[in-house]
């Protein structure tokens, strides 16, 4: 990741919340209330802000079930059941994570999540950051390009063109022709019939766009594709429903969010909120790993290292000090094998400076990029003439 390119996360928050509440079974606190959907949201939230450490985030939820896609086909979506109870139970509980975790909340009345997600990617792009989307439905897939990437936290996939290529047979701006021919059962789109994945992507590498495959529909049957004649003689037969599947899958970029990238920057979270929270709901794990808020008193000044200025400074400090002390932090108790979590100097004059590279604590602050930090600190700890100082200086060398 680019230390000096603001890097924007956009998590797909309806979509997890369903995921979630099946993917993990039935969990309640000692009240009675329902918490798996609310513990598995949290999980990938908690994930989704500690792997990516972005410089800014954002959360989209659906406002409403009905959308403008319902006017394009009353039957969008009309297959799904109502939401459980004991999923519906767990709504509010899911905001009040949100809201303690500090993250930006976007929602934007008939439209969809994933249309919030697209509008800010696009603006985002055009303001020069780098976007991560936090999502597993494929219909996003359509967003990918050079600077937007997709990453599903709960299969640890991340999805690049070339990733989009290799699962698909398709290009990422051509998802939507690919999506709409073979329809979603999901969401209640239906296919072309015939026209399953493999054909699909055929279909769109000889002929291009929907639009273009109508155009020169009498040249599939000599296409070689397997089944063509038939083929042909389906998308003909269906030609409306593959220009209206077209419409209901691709994703509105023109919303009006009232909201600029740059807003959306990272917050503290509000840890008192986060901790009664996760003790109403018996999040033990989650309690254990949250971060001491009252540091040990110490007349020692120490600077917690966190941008390129303060690094700056603290190399200049060490630099110009006749003698320097430091420690190296890591994972374990391994020092070959374990990470380096951390790095701490000091110049002897009553000032230290702790570089954090790798914590995965809930609410660890954004880190400076690990390669960026050891080309600076280079030349000073090359230098012969600089004494050294530590304890178990080998343990540092060997991190």
């Amino acid at each position: 990741m680019n230390a000096e390119r603001p890097t924007l996360t956009l998590i797909d928050g309806s979509s997890y919340i369903f995921r979630a509440y099946h993917a993990i079974p039935h969990l309640s606190n000692s009240k009675g209330v329902p918490t798996n959907a609310v513990y598995g949201f949290t999980l990938m939230l908690l994930k989704a802000l500690r792997e990516g450490n972005p410089t800014h985030v954002a959360i989209a939820f659906d406002k409403e079930a009905r959308t403008f896609r319902q006017a394009i086909d009353p039957n969008y979506k009309a297959n799904r059941p109502p939401a459980p109870d004991d999923l519906v139970q767990q709504f509010p509980l899911i905001r009040e994570v949100v809201e303690a975790l500090n993250v930006p909340v976007l929602e934007y009345a008939g439209y969809e999540a994933d249309d919030v997600i697209a509008t800010l990617a696009r603006e985002a792009v055009e303001r020069g950051f780098r976007v991560f989307v936090i999502t597993g439905d494929k219909d996003l897939l359509q967003l990918v390009n050079e600077h937007v990437e997709l990453f599903d936290s709960m299969s640890d996939k991340h999805s690049g063109p070339s990733q989009v290529k290799e699962r698909l047979g398709v290009r990422p701006d051509q998802v939507v022709d690919y999506l709409a021919l073979i329809g979603d059962a999901v969401d209640n789109i239906p296919g072309v019939p015939k026209v399953g994945p493999k054909t699909a992507a055929q279909l769109i590498e000889r002929f291009g766009t929907v639009e273009q495959l109508l155009e020169r529909l009498e040249d599939v049957p000599k296409s070689g594709i397997r089944g063509a004649k038939s083929i042909a003689e389906q998308i003909a037969k269906h030609r409306e429903q593959l220009l209206r599947a077209k419409k209901l899958v691709t994703l509105q970029y023109e919303l009006e969010l009232n909201v600029a990238p740059e807003e959306l920057s990272r917050r503290p979270m509000n840890d008192a909120a986060v901790r009664r929270l996760f003790s109403e709901l018996e999040f033990s794990r989650l309690l254990r790993e949250l971060p001491v808020t009252q540091p040990i008193a110490s007349s020692v000044q120490t600077a917690v290292v966190v941008d390129d200025e303060a690094l700056a400074a603290m190399v200049e400090r060490l630099s110009a000090a006749p003698a320097i002390a430091l420690r190296t932090f890591s994972d374990g108790q391994r020092p070959r094998t374990d990470p380096v979590v951390g790095l701490g100097f000091s110049a002897g004059d009553g000032a230290a400076f702790y570089v954090p590279l790798s914590h995965r604590y809930l609410g660890a602050p954004r880190q400076l990029d690990s390669r960026l930090v050891a080309d600076r600190l280079r030349p000073l700890l090359e230098d012969a003439s600089k004494p050294k100082y530590g304890h178990d200086l080998k343990a540092d060398y060997l991190a």
